[in-house]
């Protein structure tokens, strides 16, 4: 057996757009690069690929049976059916990526103003962050007690700051963490002392689990295509666990299990 694990820790930070570094923007992701040229840090936070926590695992193990090995390995027939069965996997796990809430009025130099918190704070907003089934063909990304019966942030908790030149809260929440598990099952059949066939079976994404990263992240967003507001609504998923959810593609694929075939001399 032989494997492999490593673990990386990262913050960054910076004055960047989240979402793109020409300061453009979407109706339902404003992120410009500045609130205001008087004072450029006051975009500063957390930067589009600021993943604090990785680890990787890697690794095989060949089975104990067959010819040369410690077990059933005095029989022609055991070799061929149970030995040289090799099991390789590649494991990722890590936390979220970030996404900025936001308001939806451009009340700030003709930007998104943010939104205002009532009676919570942005740590009881990332703690409301998970994975909530709500039996539509979506899921949402905040506890249910944070959407309202619309579909609309609760303005109970969360509302747009919509008053012209007052700058509201732009608070960071970290999505669902990411994880995928790759496995190989690989069989080699001896032909002659210099050639050997090999079989391999991939199982790719193993558990066939998803990974939701944040479509809207819009407090008073709309989206026509479902005639309602979604706020923290999400059919997408994160790509491969890496930048930000905001778009709604699919970028992590399902399971898919391939076979190769090698003769090896």
């Amino acid at each position: 057996m032989q494997f492999d694990v490593n673990y990386t820790w990262a913050h960054s930070l910076g004055i960047a757009s989240q979402n793109n570094i020409q300061g453009q923007y979407g109706s339902n992701t404003p992120n410009p690069i500045y609130y205001t040229q008087r004072n450029f840090r006051l975009n500063y936070g957390p930067s589009l690929f600021d993943i604090r926590h990785v680890v990787h695992l890697s690794g095989t193990y060949d089975l104990p049976f067959g010819k040369g090995r410690a077990f059933l390995n005095s029989s022609k027939l055991a070799d061929y059916t149970v030995g040289s069965w090799t099991l390789g996997t590649i494991i990722g796990l890590q936390s979220g990526n970030p996404a900025r809430i936001v308001g939806g009025y451009n009340t700030v130099n003709n930007l998104d103003g943010g939104v205002n918190l009532n009676g919570i704070s942005s740590s009881d907003l990332q703690n409301a962050v998970g994975v909530f089934r709500s039996g539509n063909p979506w899921v949402t990304l905040f506890d249910p007690k944070f959407i309202a019966a619309n579909g609309a942030a609760n303005s109970a908790y969360l509302t747009p700051a919509s008053s012209a030149v007052v700058f509201g809260y732009r608070p960071v929440v970290y999505g669902p963490g990411w994880y995928n598990i790759d496995m190989s099952v690989n069989k080699s059949f001896p032909i002659r002392e210099s050639i050997r066939f090999t079989f391999q079976t991939e199982f790719l994404n193993l558990t066939n689990h998803p990974t939701f990263g944040f479509t809207n992240n819009n407090v008073n967003s709309n989206n026509l295509a479902i005639l309602g507001t979604n706020f923290g609504q999400t059919v997408g998923q994160t790509p491969n666990g890496f930048g930000v959810g905001g778009n709604g593609n699919f970028f992590a694929p399902p399971r898919r299990i391939e076979f190769r075939a090698n003769i090896e001399f």
